[in-house]
């Protein structure tokens, strides 16, 4: 089972309440992140992000001088703009339920911290991305069969057993709800190049084959 600490960042770059708003530009921009935890010591009080600090910026049709810019901005610190509120994730929580939270609450990122809100790490979206990658055998030599079947106990394996029979691994299994009410769409990633045999014998056993991608 994967689990967020397995994936997390473990030393993200952080940043304080008062630093100002020149000091959280120039450590995005030279860390290439888009999230900077905001730290009280080890605590975790807020979250700042390249959004944040956008919206804080003066628009380009601004008709202040560069200076009058310069001095405004020198003006506002973290604290003004960070997000208080934030949205974190335990260490022990599966990377599906982060997943789930990072979708559901339309954010980039999550905070990882313990039972006393102290920061562990973060987890971005695109950790996320990459362990769905890895999960889904992406990066190997394989080939993706699309199968529709019955949505009920024992149809998967079965289908299985059909690949089995060529002494093809799986790689990952995936599954959908099919549009057909009583069916499931199952998405099997096999390691061979070259499918088609297994795809006849798919189909030979009355399943709809709904795609084949090498």
């Amino acid at each position: 089972m994967l689990l967020v600490e397995d994936r997390m960042s473990k030393s993200p770059i952080t940043i304080k309440r008062d630093d100002s708003f020149q000091t959280a530009l120039n450590l995005l921009r030279q860390g290439g992140v888009r999230h900077l935890p905001v730290l009280e010591g080890k605590k975790l009080v807020g979250i700042l992000t390249d959004r944040d600090l956008r919206q804080a910026s003066p628009s380009p049709v601004t008709s202040l001088s560069i200076h009058e810019i310069k001095y405004l901005l020198n003006k506002i610190v973290v604290e003004d703009i960070m997000v208080k509120d934030v949205i974190t994730v335990p260490p022990t929580a599966t990377i599906e339920l982060a997943a789930k939270m990072i979708y559901e609450q339309k954010i980039g990122a999550l905070p990882v911290v313990n039972e006393k809100g102290e920061l562990l790490g973060i987890i971005t979206e695109t950790d996320i991305l990459e362990t769905f990658v890895e999960a889904t055998g992406l990066g190997e030599p394989s080939s993706r069969i699309e199968v529709e079947m019955d949505d009920k106990p024992g149809a998967l394996a079965k289908v299985a057993q059909l690949i089995k029979k060529h002494d093809i691994n799986i790689i990952s299994v995936m599954t959908i709800p099919g549009v057909t009410k009583g069916k499931r769409i199952v998405v099997f990633r096999l390691a061979t190049t070259n499918p088609s045999a297994v795809k006849k014998e798919i189909e030979g056993a009355g399943y709809a084959v709904l795609s084949v991608v090498n």
